[in-house]
């Protein structure tokens, strides 16, 4: 698939002492560039320390990873990967985020105390999905060029094994246990279910047309696929690996997102331009948020008070407070933001 084809488809210690120090270094930024750029480190540094959730959003065309603090709305840096940034995970004792590089069949991986690029490993065709398990000893990158999952070793950065699935996939989550991988396959309208202790494929079930993003609630046994031809998100029940009937959303859904405690489901309609909130447990839809253009990737704060959206054709990512389904900031990001994820102090 060409670029343009695949373009119009996917749609040290701290020594600041003080918020005030921190806000005054980025007034800096406004005045002068370099400076803040040679203080990012200190900003971002900061930011954490202050408990300030930080969105790592993919740039899909920027072929770079913006940083935005998601508080005080404001994109802190912006970091050099490959091209066609896709996806993004980030390890659980938040020291690294892996990258998917569409078009150059590669997985960068950031150091997130720098906030660089310190490796980077060639895998297979067209890189997808990217999940790094919860004891951060491997890293599994779904391939839309190919009907493979690689697993890599984080020792290392080696690939150690390939899963061979029915299709090319796109997207992938891993059940809290560490048991069971879902993995959406686009063209096929299905996500296969893996078996992560013998890694194979178990079940192949059936969703919607256009099988995209894959998210597993935090709090009870649902996973939720997003069918982006078909206007629809389609439930899995995890321990029985079978699929309900599906839920409309708007136009062409893509990005999922849960909050609440799980009761709820952020949906990016990157069709209608706007957000789809749907109960969880009613499997009803509760309200649509306007954004900006073409939303494609959603992630959630780990409370879930707030909700990101990147919006892929207006170059941003847009915050909802989830107590209100409320628009708080929409903030710049660099070209074509496609998925994300949200590093959050524990």
């Amino acid at each position: 698939m060409s670029t343009i084809n695949l373009i119009n488809r996917i749609k040290g210690p701290l020594d600041i002492a003080n918020r005030e120090e921190y806000l005054k270094l980025k007034e800096q930024h406004q005045k002068n560039e370099s400076m803040f750029f040679k203080d990012v480190r200190r900003i971002v540094d900061k930011a954490r320390e202050l408990g300030h959730p930080l969105a790592y959003v993919c740039d899909y065309i920027g072929a770079t990873v913006s940083v935005i603090d998601i508080i005080d709305a404001a994109k802190l840096t912006e970091i050099k990967v490959g091209n066609g940034a896709l996806s993004i995970d980030i390890s659980q004792d938040s020291k690294y985020a892996y990258v998917t590089s569409f078009f150059d069949n590669t997985v960068s991986v950031i150091n997130l105390i720098f906030n660089q690029v310190v490796n980077t490993v060639r895998v297979g065709i067209n890189p997808a999905g990217v999940k790094v398990t919860k004891d951060g000893k491997f890293i599994y990158v779904v391939h839309y060029g190919e009907p493979f999952i690689y697993v890599l070793s984080t020792k290392n950065m080696e690939v150690i094994t390939g899963i061979p699935i029915p299709a090319t996939g796109f997207q992938i989550d891993i059940t809290k246990d560490g048991s069971l991988a879902f993995v959406s396959l686009h063209d096929k309208g299905k996500v296969a279910v893996i078996d992560l202790k013998i890694n194979l494929v178990i079940k192949v079930i059936d969703t919607g047309d256009g099988a995209e993003d894959v998210k597993i609630s935090p709090t009870n046994a649902q996973v939720f696929i997003t069918n982006e031809l078909d206007n629809s998100i389609t439930p899995v029940n995890s321990n029985l690996a079978e699929a309900a009937t599906h839920i409309a959303t708007g136009d062409a859904p893509v990005g999922i997102a849960f909050s609440d405690c799980g009761r709820k489901l952020y949906v990016a309609n990157r069709g209608d331009n706007n957000v789809s909130v749907i109960d969880v447990f009613t499997h009803s839809e509760i309200t649509k948020i306007a954004v900006r253009e073409e939303p494609y990737g959603a992630a959630a704060s780990k409370c879930g008070e707030l909700v990101v959206i990147s919006n892929f054709a207006n170059s941003s990512v847009s915050i909802i407070d989830t107590k209100r389904d409320k628009i708080l900031s929409t903030v710049p990001t660099g070209r074509g933001p496609a998925f994300l994820a949200i590093l959050q102090r524990n």
